[in-house]
């Protein structure tokens, strides 16, 4: 099934489990009709930059992100040190694989996901996230490569991520040279501006990231899903982006930790099926609006 729009679908590397290597899933997406995979860290250190590269192009595969740089916010000087080396060489290793973004995600008013409590405020994090960023973007624009920035769900603000709204994503974007806005559905959900975001964010939206997510229980967090699975208005989401003209990437991201149980290959067909079905549904609205 493909949608007269031909975004690009990819899938990211989340989805695979620690003793899954890089080219047995690329063959599994590629089978299951991807046409982009979203690189992970751990992949990256499991084989290389070059030899990512190779097993993407040997599949046929467009890189579509690499993930993921940032965590700006850390609050012991030599934690931050090593993360700023990290970053840099995410950069080299983007540009090796031709990826089209790297992630950027902020880091929380604590730091990164390991962090202890700290007393810096939200206000402090926010300063060095934009200090952080706006170096990051400048070595990113030396070496021809496109940052992708991704709000965080507020309630992964201690840890996570600081910048939370699509809107204050945005304001960073556009005072940068090569920074994009990354959307992933997971997080942004709440926020009202995820419904009119082609024409929010025009050409600064380089990424969406489509799952969808239910609650286990009233005290938990959400939890990714299928596109079919979760409580999530996906239709509404995809149809207001694509009548607003966003060719760009559309890819899906789950963890291992949200297959329970099922296999990577059945998860893929059946993300790849739910998210063309999606796109027909815009095809067909669309459609319907302009004979009407």
């Amino acid at each position: 099934m493909t949608s007269a729009h031909e975004n690009l679908l990819s899938v990211n590397a989340y989805l695979a489990p620690a003793e899954q290597d890089p080219s047995s899933f690329a063959k599994q997406a590629a089978r299951a009709g991807f046409g982009g995979v979203g690189w992970t860290q751990a992949m990256l250190q499991a084989v290389g930059a070059s030899e990512l590269r190779k097993i993407s192009d040997g599949e046929g595969l467009v890189v579509t992100s690499l993930n993921s740089a940032g965590y700006f916010t850390w609050p012991d000087a030599a934690r931050q040190q090593q993360q700023d080396r990290v970053n840099l060489q995410l950069i080299d290793d983007a540009a090796v694989l031709g990826a089209r973004q790297l992630v950027v995600i902020t880091g929380g008013i604590d730091g990164g996901l390991d962090a202890a409590p700290s007393r810096q405020s939200m206000r402090d994090a926010r300063a060095r996230v934009e200090i952080g960023l706006t170096a990051l973007d400048r070595r990113a624009a030396a070496s021809d490569v496109r940052l992708g920035l991704e709000p965080i769900h507020p309630a992964d603000h201690l840890r996570k991520g600081c910048i939370n709204s699509i809107d204050d994503a945005l304001s960073l974007c556009r005072a940068l040279k090569v920074t994009d806005l990354v959307i992933d559905t997971f997080h942004s959900a709440w926020d009202r501006a995820l419904l009119d975001l082609r024409s929010i964010a025009g050409d600064r939206l380089g990424c969406i990231q489509v799952c969808n997510w239910f609650e286990p229980s009233p005290e938990a967090k959400p939890s990714r899903c299928l596109p079919d699975d979760g409580r999530l208005d996906l239709a509404a989401i995809t149809g207001g982006l694509l009548s607003g003209g966003y060719a760009g990437p559309i890819e899906f991201e789950m963890f291992d930790i949200h297959r329970r149980g099922r296999s990577v290959e059945s998860l893929l067909d059946a993300a790849h099926r739910q998210i063309s079905a999606l796109l027909e549904q815009s095809d067909t609205t669309e459609a319907a609006r302009a004979g009407a």
